[in-house]
């Protein structure tokens, strides 16, 4: 009995880390690419984070007035 609940939970287990999905991350910048934000663009480029199992999209930012109007519409949008 213990043998197959075992047996069970391992192919459980199995099956779900094969339908695992990276998690979706979008990383918004404060304005174009510059210098500072350039380990988050190279992260991305040269595959670091697809490595470490997450998948990033890096957007270009448009300014502190564009952030904050961002936030205001993301919190909003929401119904907590």
């Amino acid at each position: 009995m213990i043998r197959s609940i075992a047996v069970a939970a391992l192919f459980l287990a199995a099956v779900s880390a094969v339908h695992a999905q990276a998690p979706a991350v979008r990383l918004s910048l404060d304005f174009a690419i510059q210098g500072q934000q350039s380990p988050f663009v190279l992260g991305v480029e040269d595959g670091y984070f697809a490595r470490a199992g997450v998948n990033v999209q890096v957007d270009r930012g448009y300014g502190s007035a564009d952030a904050t109007s961002a936030c205001f519409r993301f919190t909003t949008s929401r119904r907590w």
